[in-house]
């Protein structure tokens, strides 16, 4: 013998409250997605501005050896005590 089942009916209002909770947490998980792929792009974007400077140092680099016959073109001097002092923080 079965046991006597009961309905199953809910109360709309639960029924209204559980179906707009269902509705925003599939608005958040859209949103949450759209989110990442924003980020996912902004970080190509980053890394390809980064590259990009690089890029264009290397590139200012060999001109500045190019032009200056690859010495180094700054004027130094002879530490004249022959020491070397260190300061640290």
């Amino acid at each position: 013998m079965k046991p006597p089942t009961q309905p199953s009916y809910q109360h709309p209002f639960f029924f209204d409250r559980t179906s707009k909770l269902e509705d925003m947490m599939q608005q958040f998980l859209q949103m949450s997605i759209q989110n990442q792929k924003v980020a996912n792009q902004n970080q190509k974007n980053i890394e390809a501005s980064i590259k990009n400077l690089e890029v264009q140092v290397g590139q200012l680099a060999k001109q500045l050896a190019d032009q200056h016959g690859g010495s180094f073109f700054a004027n130094t001097q002879a530490n004249p005590k022959e020491e070397c002092k260190v300061i640290s923080l």
